[in-house]
């Protein structure tokens, strides 16, 4: 199995965009030519994704024959993983899948794609701290398809591991743990085209919303169930019983190495929402943003840990949160479990659990849309009350180990 350079998984892990990621590459994993004074590059790295016609055909073979069989006894599951370099929001819906596989007695392998050696270690100490089951789960780092272990089922979770994934033929069962169109995740080019070959692969789908089931199936004719944002009401819940009286606190998650969180849309409106209202305090969290030209009083507290984010979210009365793929994210719901009012961008893929005027303001993805969408919440504690109130219901409709359940009968073939 090929390696894949640091810094460009990273960066696609990141959700950078392909002109980032280009930039970035290897020196060493590139010829270089001169033209006038000027270097250029040539990414080999490329060739890692390269696959046959007779990889194809196999991969084939084996999804169809799990499609078709009567009996789907489980004992081990291959998880193909990336490097991640922290536990956010996409690597805990991973591991929370893992886990319940674990306590139904299904032994979890981790095959690493990527050379971050603290991936090991995130698992074996952060994420075995979280979910016990995961502790002592094998792991292996860009092992040769030969050395990877039999499993009964295998699963992708981002899309350069699903090339890994087609040529893996060690399995009986392939899916595809679907958590965005990754396409999106770069400006159209030979990496959005590498993204969006991974969905003909005809891997089941486990997806992580029902907009993102309903595209894979119409658009790519996949099989795929959808399982549903759930909160963690133990870590995130709300330590008043209504709303403060005034608003005072406003979160913003700030990502700006994702553009599918438009962090520069929303510092604009959170500056413009400073000059009009000075004595309401903004903060943000999610990145280091010390070198960015941010003007204003706003308090960047980079990144934090889950039990410290939980925290914040109870100290603030609203928040801006902005996702602009098909995944509308679970942290507009942890938000809401934790009484804060939500402002996010209005997007037709959201609106199934997103619902404006009742859980959240859906707005427009402009800055007077979104610094209007506050002056409402700021004027309006009816507003906000039956926000906080609906936001809370929105949280306690389903739980995780219903969802995880649902999914786990899907990848068995006993769903009803």
């Amino acid at each position: 199995m090929k390696k894949f350079g640091p810094r460009r998984f990273l960066a696609a892990l990141l959700l950078y965009s392909s002109r980032q990621l280009s930039r970035e590459i290897d020196a060493s994993a590139a010829d270089r030519f001169t033209s006038g004074s000027k270097f250029h590059f040539i990414d080999r790295g490329l060739a890692a994704y390269d696959f046959t016609e007779r990889d194809l055909k196999e991969n084939e073979r084996i999804v169809e024959s799990w499609k078709k069989a009567d009996k789907r006894n489980i004992v081990s599951v291959n998880w193909f993983v990336p490097d991640f370099p922290e536990v956010y929001a996409g690597i805990m819906n991973i591991f929370r899948f893992a886990d319940y596989l674990g306590r139904k007695g299904i032994r979890n392998n981790f095959i690493i794609i990527g050379e971050n050696p603290s991936t090991e270690d995130i698992i074996a100490s952060k994420l075995g701290e979280r979910f016990p089951t995961l502790r002592g789960a094998r792991t292996y780092r860009n092992p040769e398809l030969n050395s990877i272990p039999y499993a009964e089922v295998s699963i992708a979770t981002f899309w350069a591991t699903a090339y890994s994934l087609l040529k893996f033929n060690n399995t009986l069962g392939k899916f595809y743990f679907i958590q965005d169109d990754e396409t999106l995740f770069y400006e159209a080019g030979q990496w959005s085209a590498l993204a969006e070959l991974t969905y003909h692969f005809g891997f089941q789908g486990i997806t992580t919303a029902q907009p993102l089931k309903d595209w894979y199936v119409k658009t790519y004719g996949g099989e795929a169930v959808a399982f549903n944002p759930c909160v963690d009401t133990t870590l995130y819940h709300s330590d008043v019983k209504k709303p403060r009286e005034k608003l005072r606190r406003i979160f913003f998650f700030a990502r700006p190495s994702m553009p599918r969180n438009g962090f520069d849309l929303g510092i604009l409106s959170l500056e413009r929402i400073k000059r009009l209202h000075p004595e309401i305090e903004i903060v943000t969290a999610g990145a280091d943003l010390e070198h960015w030209d941010i003007r204003g009083e706003i308090k960047h507290l980079g990144f934090l840990s889950l039990e410290d984010t939980a925290q914040l979210y109870r100290s603030c009365d609203a928040a801006l949160y902005l996702m602009f793929t098909l995944h509308p994210g679970v942290i507009p719901f942890e938000l809401m479990a934790s009484g804060c009012a939500v402002v996010t961008n209005d997007y037709l893929a959201h609106r199934s659990v997103l619902r404006n005027g009742r859980n959240c303001i859906l707005c427009a993805p402009t800055v007077t849309g979104i610094v209007e969408s506050f002056e409402r919440l700021y004027n309006s504690y009816q507003l906000r009350s039956e926000l906080f109130e609906n936001g809370l219901k929105t949280v306690v409709q389903n739980s995780w180990d219903e969802e995880m359940e649902r999914a786990y009968k899907f990848v068995t073939g006993t769903q009803d």
